[in-house]
């Protein structure tokens, strides 16, 4: 499994507004479907409440080739919305210990 993790916040600048809140988490959605660009087999899911000021979103990649040109992608998804990319965090594949279930989390 080939993933990234998105920490997303508002410029410095957009801060002081009043829909922060609300708008924060949805445009990063809105950002990511738009790179995503239909592509079926990129997945994602936000980690986060919607109401969190730095949202966290994950992304699902079928192919590694496919992360240089969505982050390029999104990069300029946030620019008209005020938003920027926080934080990246790979997510690793946990080796389970004695059990036979998988797990995984963000490096």
């Amino acid at each position: 499994m080939l993933g990234l993790v998105f920490t997303f916040e508002l410029e410095p600048v957009q801060l002081n507004s009043a829909l922060a809140d609300v708008l924060v988490s949805k445009c990063a959605l809105d950002a990511v479907a738009i790179a995503i660009q239909g592509d079926p087999s990129i997945t994602f899911e936000e980690v986060t409440d919607r109401g969190n000021l730095q949202p966290k979103i994950a992304v699902i990649f079928s192919d590694l080739r496919q992360m240089d040109a969505f982050t390029a992608r999104l990069t300029l998804a946030l620019w008209p919305s005020g938003l920027r990319i926080r934080e990246l965090r790979a997510i690793q594949e946990r080796k389970p210990a004695a059990s036979s279930e998988e797990g995984f989390v963000a490096a």
